[in-house]
């Protein structure tokens, strides 16, 4: 690895580095005021979306599952509960991510046409079990 290559992999750990305290205090935050104001939103991993689609899956499980294990010391007990959550989440948008990069770039865009309302639905199912709806 030549001189160039190595700076430019150190400047991408280090923007990496920093998008992952941001975004636990983002989730934090959000979470927190949200839960404040007592809005039935759960806005709590905005963050750890952000994160995965900007910087990958483990920067964005990292995100997650510290901002569930902060919020459980600083917060509510509760929160460290959902690290699982917070985990597959950030996998689930990798994944998706990875499916529509995919089909674009195999020159199949109808494949990413069919990729996003598969995984609304799965979200959307997944949400509703959640909350105790069927």
């Amino acid at each position: 690895m030549n001189k160039a290559q190595q700076h430019a992999a150190n400047m991408e750990r280090a923007r990496v580095l920093a998008l992952i305290p941001f975004g636990i205090a983002l989730n934090l935050g959000l979470g927190t005021l949200i839960t404040a104001l007592k809005v039935p939103l759960y806005l709590d991993a905005v963050a750890t979306v952000a994160v995965t689609l900007l910087a990958g899956f483990r920067a964005g499980a990292v995100v997650g599952v510290a901002s569930n294990l902060i919020g459980g010391v600083l917060v509510n007990p509760v929160l460290p509960w959902y690290c699982g959550t917070q985990f597959l989440l950030a996998a689930y948008t990798a994944l998706v991510a990875l499916g529509i990069v995919a089909a674009l770039l195999t020159g199949r865009p109808e494949a990413a046409v069919l990729v996003v309302p598969f995984a609304l639905a799965l979200a959307v199912g997944l949400a509703r079990t959640a909350i105790g709806r069927t």
